[in-house]
């Protein structure tokens, strides 16, 4: 859904569409409309930083224990 009003507002911003004399109407709303879900976009990528950080340690952690035990018994060790 979220793609086809995205796109409607930018058919209805391009001054040389079937809208033609209101396009001026829609320049802004399109304006907005993108800088608004750019803003949802980046607020996302930061919500997701910390659960990222936390995974990538949770897995060093298992690969140092995988290595620890690895070397415990004798067996190669890559990296």
């Amino acid at each position: 859904m979220r793609r086809w009003s995205t796109a409607a507002g930018g058919g209805a911003a391009d001054p040389g569409g079937g809208l033609a004399e209101r396009s001026r109407e829609w320049v802004t709303w399109h304006l907005v409309g993108g800088i608004g879900l750019a803003a949802v976009i980046a607020w996302c990528f930061q919500a997701q930083l910390q659960p990222i950080r936390e995974q990538h340690a949770l897995i060093a952690a298992v690969m140092a224990a995988v290595r620890r035990e690895r070397a415990a018994r004798g067996l190669d060790i890559e990296g």
